[in-house]
């Protein structure tokens, strides 16, 4: 298992696809996906990303629905660009705080978002909504390399005890808590677990 934080989580998450393709990958309070299903969708949002911007190494926000936010994010590392989880519960100031320090340009959200985010950026990001993607956007894994110690994502702090704080993960980071959680619960693949924290957290 350790062998696995030497890659990226775009090829990890290649590896499941092919080994479960039909297994329920997210499971949300209005959608649900396979493997089979998560996979085409997250490659278009990469595909709509690098459509615009596919040399340029850049921050992208999400500000979306959990299970919407989790298809955001495989599709921005699939895009070899790093995700910042906007939570939509933060004050306005604290969002507009994190999109000037990561000099965020670019938004993914979905529908039932998108007039506040449109509102959020004033004009200064460009907004994706997943649900209005263009049809004819490829959902073909993109062909983006990156290695594990590319900037994955970045999380902000609660700041609570002062001002909030951007934490930058790798791929390894990423793939090292979720290997370490894997073993520590003995997780096996036809388990289910509930995620009740956002994506900011």
């Amino acid at each position: 298992m350790e062998e696995l934080v030497e890659q990226s989580v775009q090829v990890c998450f290649a590896r499941v696809v092919s080994l479960y393709p039909d297994r329920l990958a997210i499971k949300g309070a209005t959608r649900q996906y396979t493997f089979n299903a998560l996979n085409p969708e997250a490659n278009r949002v990469a595909a709509a990303i690098l459509d615009q911007r596919p040399e340029r190494q850049e921050q992208i926000g999400i500000l979306a629905d959990q299970e919407q936010a989790l298809v955001a994010a495989l599709g921005i590392l699939k895009s070899g660009k790093t995700y910042v989880p906007l939570d939509p519960s933060y004050p306005q100031a604290k969002l507009a705080q994190i999109l000037q320090e990561c000099e965020i340009e670019t938004i993914v959200t979905d529908s039932s978002h998108l007039p506040y985010v449109q509102t959020l950026s004033n004009g200064r990001a460009r907004v994706i909504s997943m649900d209005e993607l263009d049809a004819g956007l490829a959902d073909a894994d993109p062909d983006v390399i990156v290695g594990p110690d590319a900037l994955a994502a970045i999380i902000y702090t609660s700041g609570s005890t002062g001002q909030p704080k951007g934490v930058m993960q790798s791929h390894r980071n990423i793939l090292h808590r979720v290997i370490s959680a894997t073993k520590a619960f003995d997780i096996r693949s036809d388990d289910r677990v509930t995620l009740l924290s956002s994506l900011s957290y």
